[in-house]
């Protein structure tokens, strides 16, 4: 963890626009790596009895923007920090409010299933309370038609499916509204760090990201596949959860 006063630009306009409206001591920024966490993939079943094993978890984005104040599901911001960082497009029904305080800018192509615990860069914060967080959506390098792709295999009572699901976010595609909960102190430790989490069980709710989905009544000769322009409603479903906020968040961790 690093202590600075040097702020990007996104956190430096919303301190500017703390201090016009009477902030009189300066915002402390720390900086804290962002680790990869793929604790949220182990051990879990489907509504239908499904065990999910991933091993291929991989996501493309970029610029991981971390917000304090009201998350609402509405309107994005509309703050003088918006002219310099463009408000993104939610998915449909959700997105965000709260000041821009917090950001790791760059292009990332992670995968949960083999990178657990690498860092992605040093984000730099402001101190204070952290109500949620966004990232956008990219292309992933080895598959550039592709954003997201998820293999692995489901087995129910001794029967198992290979599959594979594949997704094109649309162009400038935000997650918007992620789950990111925590207060940050000035000095909050040596070891202090964000954890980036994917899970398959939904921050938000009870379901899980394959609920629905009847692998072997749905595959071929033991193999189920989905590219990024199919149009079954099985797929869609999940494809929809997964341009959602439900299957990822941030945590901070002392």
């Amino acid at each position: 963890m690093k202590r600075s006063r040097s702020l990007p630009t996104c956190v430096l306009a919303a301190a500017l626009l703390l201090s016009a409206c009477g902030e009189s001591r300066p915002p402390v920024q720390v900086q804290l790596p962002v680790i990869v966490d793929a604790s949220g993939l182990a051990n879990t079943s489907t509504d239908l009895g499904y065990t999910i094993a991933l091993t291929e978890t991989q996501v493309a984005m970029r610029d991981l923007v971390f917000l304090t104040g009201e998350v609402e599901h509405t309107s994005l911001p509309r703050r003088a920090y918006d002219l310099l960082v463009p408000s993104a497009l939610a998915h449909p029904g959700h997105s965000e409010g709260g000041e821009v305080t917090g950001e790791l800018a760059g292009s990332f192509e992670v995968d949960w299933s083999v990178e657990g615990a690498r860092e992605l860069g040093q984000a730099t914060l402001l101190v204070g309370d952290y109500t949620s967080a966004s990232l956008t959506l990219g292309r992933l390098s080895s598959a550039p038609e592709t954003s997201i792709r998820l293999a692995g295999t489901a087995t129910r009572a001794g029967e198992a499916v290979d599959f594979s699901f594949e997704v094109a976010a649309p162009e400038g595609r935000a997650i918007t509204a992620i789950r990111f909960e925590d207060t940050l102190l000035e000095s909050p430790g040596e070891g202090a760090h964000l954890r980036f989490r994917m899970v398959l069980d939904e921050v938000f709710g009870e379901g899980h990201l394959f609920d629905g989905v009847d692998f072997e009544e749905l595959a071929t000769e033991g193999i189920l596949s989905f590219g990024p322009t199919d149009g079954d409603p099985i797929y869609l479903e999940v494809r929809r959860r997964l341009l959602s906020h439900d299957h990822i968040e941030f945590q901070l961790q002392e």
